[in-house]
């Protein structure tokens, strides 16, 4: 290891791109020794408000936390959201590098591997290098809090980051446009900056996209409701669409594709108010596809919609 210096990223070539940038076996092996010694030190003192890319971590328990934090008196609060603009591509290696605690061999093969451009966030590029995520969570470390408070003696968590989406909750009489500041300044440290198009400041009555669900408290109850986002019911929909169009495969085949992507989109927002979501519509275009390209019966048309789509509980969770 003490002379070992990360190779340049191999191009791999699949059928439906123009190729993937992947590091060698033995690359991708020494990331997983530096990830190994890494993780356990961030973790000692990583943010509550951060859930991106760590063990034990999952974006239902950030729908939890929102909900514990809106439920009550939610309706006087506002939500700045907002999506860092170019996280891997222009992320401050030398910031970065400071923010680590490795022995001198393994920081400079961190450094060498930075310097070939494992962070490198391009269409072509596999993101899942092993020790990408886990950098850039020690970059972008406290972000989260700098809107947090104290209600007695004891922190109140009132920022949360999944990977380079944040959403900070303010009380009454906070301004939304001093926290933004606040998180420019931070990230200006970093190399970074925030996505001016994706930065919003809402009420919650209003309602905000984050991780897929759509957040808000409605005007006539005060209630918190979460559910699919109008964005991520397309995607689900676009996908099906996709994959019944795909004539390569049988229709019957077609049909169990797309039963797993709805279930695992389902399975998504099972902690969800599925009763805000028109399904109907893509139901009704299955079946009108299916019998206009297919010579299967009607009621077998229906056995698998039926299969499809009547296997999940609307309940509110």
């Amino acid at each position: 290891m003490k002379d070992w210096k990360h190779r340049k990223l191999r191009r791999v070539y699949t059928f439906k791109a123009n190729g993937k940038y992947i590091p060698t076996v033995q690359d991708i092996a020494m990331q997983y020794l530096v990830k190994y010694a890494l993780e356990p030190v961030y973790e000692s003192y990583a943010s509550d408000g951060s859930y991106g890319f760590r063990l034990a971590h999952s974006t239902w328990d950030v729908q939890n936390r929102l909900f514990q934090n809106l439920n009550s008196n939610g309706h006087k609060k506002t939500i700045l959201e907002l999506d860092i603009e170019g996280c891997f591509d222009n992320i401050s290696h030398e910031k970065m590098l400071t923010l680590t605690t490795l022995p001198g061999v393994a920081k400079k093969f961190l450094r060498s591997a930075l310097e070939v451009g494992v962070l490198k966030e391009r269409d072509e590029t596999l993101l899942g290098n092993i020790i990408s995520p886990l950098l850039s969570n020690i970059a972008l470390y406290s972000v989260e809090d700098l809107n947090n408070s104290k209600i007695i003696g004891q922190k109140s968590q009132r920022g949360f980051r999944y990977a380079n989406n944040i959403v900070f909750i303010l009380m009454p009489g906070e301004c939304a446009e001093t926290l933004l500041n606040k998180v420019k300044d931070f990230l200006y440290t970093r190399g970074l900056k925030a996505d001016e198009a994706k930065t919003k400041i809402v009420s919650s009555l209003d309602g905000f996209d984050f991780l897929g669900w759509h957040f808000r408290i409605k005007s006539k109850n005060k209630k918190f409701v979460s559910y699919p986002s109008r964005k991520n019911r397309k995607q689900m929909i676009n996908k099906i669409k996709s994959v019944l169009r795909d004539s390569r495969y049988k229709i019957d085949t077609r049909l169990r594709k797309a039963k797993v992507i709805y279930h695992d989109w389902w399975n998504y927002h099972q902690f969800s108010d599925m009763r805000q979501v028109n399904l109907w519509s893509i139901r009704y275009w299955m079946y009108k596809y299916v019998r206009k390209s297919t010579k299967m019966s009607s009621e077998e048309i229906l056995k698998h919609l039926k299969e499809i789509f009547n296997r999940n509980s609307y309940r509110v969770n």
